[in-house]
């Protein structure tokens, strides 16, 4: 990985292929949850690929993490790169952060990939933030691979590890281990902090794939449904028999279906 540092601010990130460049931001838990799709995505495009803070080498999260600050730091990520415009996708938290950096940087974003990104102003957000309560109190009482399975079955369905180490290699379980702190201490407090709805929504004009599994969980199902409604020129990808796990269900699925879409929506015309 190569390193990007200015002042406080450390990325670990890797650049792979050429074309049009593809930033992609990875949600919360593993950090290198792109890889599965990095030979066939870098095949047809310049991707970009980096840690956010709190995960591997890059560095600590935020005092006061926001998804405001992560939109910076892909953006700075981005100016480091020379980049000036990019298709930009997000799987989850990611998909949070691409969203928002549409909202602060338009004419950073020529297109969105939107996998799963999760509102907690959907009908059910109040009972997913019940729901991983407990799992926190399991971490902070010192189980971490109980509440690192646990969390990954709340939004990813039944037996996640075995699923995952058929994509992913085999060091992603133990960096996931270390990266958990990130999890409960940074990133569900700034979704929690994050205020999106449909004003902010309606002005994200870039064509954008929303994306959704056919067997994810409610919050994403419900969210999926108001960025269907909201975006003013969203395009519906759904990924069959994908939980919110989507690319380590189904690596070629989700390459292929986000290819289509950039395909069709290039920088160049």
């Amino acid at each position: 990985m190569d390193v990007l540092q200015v002042e406080d601010l450390r990325l670990e990130y890797q650049v792979r292929g050429s074309g049009e460049p593809l930033l992609m931001i990875h949600g919360a838990i593993i950090g290198d949850a792109f890889e599965c799709m990095a030979e066939k995505l870098s095949s047809a495009h310049q991707l970009i690929t980096y840690r956010r803070r709190g995960f591997a080498g890059s560095a600590p999260p935020a005092a006061q993490p926001s998804i405001q600050a992560h939109a910076a730091d892909a953006a700075a990520l981005l100016d480091h790169l020379g980049v000036d415009r990019a298709h930009v996708a997000g799987h989850s938290l990611g998909g949070a952060i691409a969203l928002q950096l549409a909202v602060d940087a338009p004419a950073r974003v020529h297109s969105l990939g939107l996998l799963e990104p999760g509102l907690l102003a959907a009908p059910s957000g109040a009972e997913f933030g019940a729901g991983v309560a407990p799992i926190g109190d399991m971490f902070q009482a010192g189980d971490r691979d109980g509440a690192l399975v646990a969390f990954m079955t709340a939004v990813g369905g039944e037996d996640p590890v075995p699923r995952i180490d058929k994509t992913l290699s085999g060091g992603w379980y133990q960096q996931a281990l270390d990266d958990l702190p990130t999890l409960f201490g940074a990133d569900l407090p700034a979704l929690g902090g994050w205020e999106f709805g449909e004003a902010q929504a309606r002005a994200i004009t870039q064509p954008a794939l929303v994306v959704v599994g056919t067997e994810t969980f409610p919050l994403c199902a419900e969210s999926h449904d108001l960025l269907k409604a909201w975006l003013p020129n969203g395009e519906v990808f759904e990924l069959d028999g994908a939980t919110h796990l989507l690319q380590m269900d189904d690596p070629d699925g989700m390459a292929d279906g986000l290819l289509a879409f950039l395909r069709h929506h290039r920088i160049a015309g």
